[in-house]
C-alpha cells in the first residue's frame, strides 16, 4: 500500500469520526439545548470551562453539571455508533 492509499483510509476514518460526534452532539442538542451549546462553546470556539459558563449565564456550579451530563452522553453516543473506544 502506498501512501497515498494509506492517507486515505485514516481521512474516512477520521470523517466517520467526525460524523458520529456530529450526530452525537445534534442528538444532544434534541435532549438539552443547553449542555450542547456549552460543548459547542467549549470545543468550537475555544473558549473555557468559566468563559463558556459565562457567555450562557450559567453558575459554575450548573456548567459543571452540565459537562458531567455532556461528556456522558456524547461518549455514550458515539460509542453506541461506531468503535471508537
Amino acid at each position: 500500500m502506498d501512501l497515498d492509499s494509506a492517507l486515505a483510509i485514516v481521512d474516512d476514518h477520521r470523517a466517520e469520526e467526525i460524523e458520529a460526534v456530529d450526530q452525537a452532539l445534534d442528538k444532544l442538542g434534541r435532549h438539552d439545548p443547553e449542555a450542547a451549546e456549552f460543548v459547542k462553546l467549549r470545543f468550537f470556539t475555544g473558549l473555557g470551562h468559566q468563559e463558556a459558563s459565562q457567555a450562557i449565564g450559567i453558575s459554575r456550579g450548573v456548567a459543571d453539571r452540565l459537562w458531567a451530563l455532556a461528556r456522558a452522553w456524547l461518549y455514550r453516543e458515539i460509542a453506541d455508533q461506531s468503535n471508537f473506544f
